[in-house]
């Protein structure tokens, strides 16, 4: 008995096309599964990605990054122009949903960070400054899970659907704020930095694709349905999108 081979359901490879005179890498996603359109990205960092149904033609691919050539140098320049990150010392502040939360970095052998919720005051020990951003990625996402976990719960409360919160993912993603499958919905652990009616928003965009997987007219009357000012939330995190997604806190 033969066994019959599985198409994979997706692909991920680095490819290089020459715009405007440059040598330009980006990277090639082929998906079989949700992608019905060609999907392109220049993320902060200026890095390049394309996501495509899983059959399209390369030529259709090299046409629409050249149609956008000029798009992606203009956002590649940008990218490269944004200053370093700044030191993180003690007294250096970073975003906590939408607030500013004040560092006190102290001295020490083992990593860690504590909060003070109320007086947005986070406390690390580290050795060092690699140390110190190292123990606050960690506290981000340890935050992170609290908060959407108790949002996650709450907002499905309030909803027709689902009848239970779906599972609960973090990742942290360079262009996106989540994802949803049937297994359940991802969050950008980047996203703790948004004020709150903003993480809601994006929670309830996955939920709503457990209903339409799709944006169509359904999708959006579902949105409507269950946060009638989302497109305010949207309009503000694609304004402070940019630098909530950049590591310099």
């Amino acid at each position: 008995m033969k066994r019959r081979l599985r198409t994979p359901s997706r692909t991920d490879e680095m490819c290089r096309i020459e715009l405007a005179g440059q040598q330009v890498d980006y990277r090639l996603r082929r998906n079989a599964r949700r992608v019905r359109a060609l999907s392109l990205l220049v993320s902060p960092q200026g890095e390049i990605e394309l996501r495509v149904p899983m059959n399209t033609p390369q030529g259709e691919i090299d046409a629409m990054l050249r149609r956008n050539q000029q798009w992606i140098i203009t956002n590649r320049a940008r990218a490269a122009q944004r200053p370093a990150s700044a030191p993180l010392v003690t007294g250096s502040v970073v975003t906590v949903l939408g607030e500013e939360w004040v560092l006190h970095i102290s001295a020490g052998g083992r990593a860690g960070a504590d909060a003070d919720i109320a007086g947005r005051r986070l406390r690390i020990i580290a050795a060092n400054e690699d140390a110190a951003r190292v123990a606050l990625d960690r506290w981000y996402r340890h935050y992170a899970e609290q908060v959407f976990g108790a949002r996650l719960a709450a907002l499905c409360a309030g909803l027709p659907w689902p009848q239970e919160p779906p599972a609960l993912r973090l990742r942290t993603m360079k262009s996106r704020w989540g994802s949803c499958s049937k297994s359940g919905i991802r969050l950008n652990t980047r996203l703790i930095k948004a004020p709150l009616a903003c993480v809601d928003m994006v929670i309830v965009h996955e939920l709503c694709h457990l209903r339409e997987m799709n944006h169509s007219p359904a999708f959006y009357a579902l949105m409507d349905q269950a946060m009638p000012d989302w497109r305010q939330h949207s309009r503000e995190l694609d304004r402070i999108g940019a630098s909530l997604m950049r590591d310099d806190y």
